[in-house]
């Protein structure tokens, strides 16, 4: 998604520098400043925040970020004036706050002292986890699976559930750190809603291999094969917690879930992108 969003800002003549760890500094656009460090050890990468003018932060997901007023001092400093954090729903479903959702709500409030806009960007679901992996289980890492001739497990395969392309999300981001707009508010984004059915559906018609999709008939099932392939509990419950919610309770979710579609397509200007776009993009 980030070299989506460079790709953008690049293309309407805006600078472009990106603080990434090694493992992470290929495959950037040309005309791309690339610092070697973390934005979890900001003091170690100052000249990354020096001329700053909009920042944008993602990847701490799951990290408390322990040094985030030295980040968020140096990024005054440097000159901030507009900041996108691509952010989670999990602050949503907390009892309390936790610790890192206390460090982001600080972080608000000093960029907000500060003068500078702030805009919270939450997508749903990406279609990437099919290559990469990561949150929600459903239709994770199937590209692997599908290369080793393996079937795919799904729980309430049939259950639709909301994603997004990340060339959108990066669209999106793009938009608001270019023109504002966005100040103070939190932004929901989606694209579409698709069962996993329909996704293994389409990769089968349009690669002409049928995908051998198989049910995980219950939560008890989905809980120990997942836990099996080494997922956390918690990745375990939340997606339990989620498909069951949209099975059972989709005459209110779906409502939500399409002004999330209708906000995505206000903000880009076109309609979101589908997974059929997505795939068309992903095939080899």
């Amino acid at each position: 998604m980030c070299r989506h969003l460079a790709r953008f800002l690049l293309a309407e003549g805006a600078r472009v520098r990106v603080l990434a760890p090694a493992s992470e500094l290929a495959g950037w656009p040309a005309g791309v400043e690339l610092v070697e460090g973390s934005v979890t050890d900001p003091a170690a990468s100052p000249a990354a925040f020096q001329g700053l003018d909009c920042l944008m932060l993602a990847g701490l997901a799951g990290v408390v970020p322990e040094k985030l007023r030295e980040l968020t001092n140096l990024a005054l400093a440097g000159g901030v004036r507009r900041a996108v954090v691509l952010a989670s729903h999990g602050s949503d479903f907390e009892d309390e706050y936790s610790d890192e959702t206390w460090q982001w709500l600080a972080f608000e409030q000093a960029l907000h002292r500060g003068g500078v806009e702030w805009t919270y960007l939450r997508p749903v679901a990406l279609f990437a986890n099919a290559l990469a992996g990561g949150y929600p289980i459903t239709s994770s890492s199937w590209v692997q699976r599908l290369q080793r001739g393996e079937a795919i497990h799904e729980f309430l395969p049939d259950v639709k559930y909301p994603f997004i392309d990340e060339y959108d999300v990066a669209a999106i981001t793009a938009a608001i750190l270019l023109h504002g707009g966005q100040d103070g508010r939190v932004l929901d984004v989606c694209g579409e809603l698709s069962s996993a059915a329909e996704r293994a559906q389409a990769i089968g018609a349009v690669t002409g291999r049928p995908v051998e999709l198989h049910e995980l008939t219950s939560p008890q099932t989905a809980r120990r094969t997942w836990a099996e392939e080494g997922w956390p509990q918690v990745t375990i419950d939340v997606t339990i917690y989620a498909m069951e919610a949209f099975g059972t309770n989709a005459d209110t979710i779906v409502p939500v879930i399409e002004q999330q579609i209708d906000l995505a397509r206000t903000l880009l200007g076109r309609a979101p992108r589908s997974f059929a776009d997505w795939l068309n993009d992903n095939l080899e």
